[in-house]
């Protein structure tokens, strides 16, 4: 550690892992979720709270048909191998809710944008489940922001938005 610059060692102090890799996208935990078998599930989050993971990830994807039962179980899964926080990550926001009325643990919405769906339906979710959320810097229609002054742009109207939808600072 010698060389580094107070800053640098400020940020790693800081800086907190979230472990991502939780995605219906794998093949094992899309598997565990059909089967309902929470074993994948459950020996994957072990691994992540042993390297160091300050909080999981829970990235169901928008689940499809049943999706409040399908988030719960992902849910009741990872919370039943660990204590950290969860942070919830779908575009459903059916699932979402029943996410944030499954846990026990800390939850975080993961996240929102100023895309109109999120906005009218993830936004209010924060305020009734006093959840942190998460704000991604994304315009309305999903473009990505070019600069700097622009990314300072859509924070400031995240701000707004969450402001206005009752979500505290």
């Amino acid at each position: 550690m010698f060389g580094r610059h107070r800053w640098e060692m400020q940020a790693l102090t800081l800086m907190k892992l979230i472990a991502d890799n939780l995605r219906i996208t794998k093949k094992s935990i899309q598997d565990a979720l059909t089967g309902r078998n929470p074993k994948p599930i459950q020996e994957l989050v072990k691994q992540c709270v042993e390297k160091g993971a300050w909080a999981i990830d829970v990235n169901t994807g928008p689940l499809g048909k049943s999706s409040e039962k399908g988030m719960a179980f992902f849910i009741e899964a990872v919370q039943s191998v660990t204590d950290l926080p969860l942070l919830i990550d779908t575009s459903n926001p059916a699932a979402m809710k029943a996410g944030l009325e499954a846990a026990n643990n800390k939850a975080i919405i993961n996240g929102f944008s100023l895309e109109p769906h999120k906005l009218e339906k993830i936004l209010p979710l924060a305020k009734e489940y006093d959840a942190d959320i998460v704000g991604f810097l994304l315009y309305s229609d999903c473009r990505v922001p070019k600069d700097e002054a622009q990314r300072f742009e859509i924070v400031l109207e995240l701000f707004e938005r969450a402001e206005a939808a009752g979500v505290p600072k």
